[in-house]
């Protein structure tokens, strides 16, 4: 939790001030994990989709040059 000096908390306070703090640090984990997650996701996915788009290219390239 960040420091507050200077301010004046009543207990009720603090515990809503920490609750809060809880909860928005939770959800901020929350989100950079699932956009982390995403990121990788579409990275892989679109090395596999050039991967395969390479390989059905050499693959035309190769059935043209065995119809020559």
């Amino acid at each position: 939790m960040p420091f507050c000096a200077g301010i004046n908390l009543t207990s009720t306070d603090l515990d809503y001030y920490q609750k809060i703090y809880f909860q928005k640090s939770w959800a901020w984990w929350v989100n950079h994990i699932g956009t982390f997650a995403v990121f990788v996701i579409g990275f892989f996915g679109n090395l596999l989709c050039l991967l395969v788009l390479c390989r059905g290219l050499s693959t035309l390239d190769s059935v043209n040059v065995s119809d020559r």
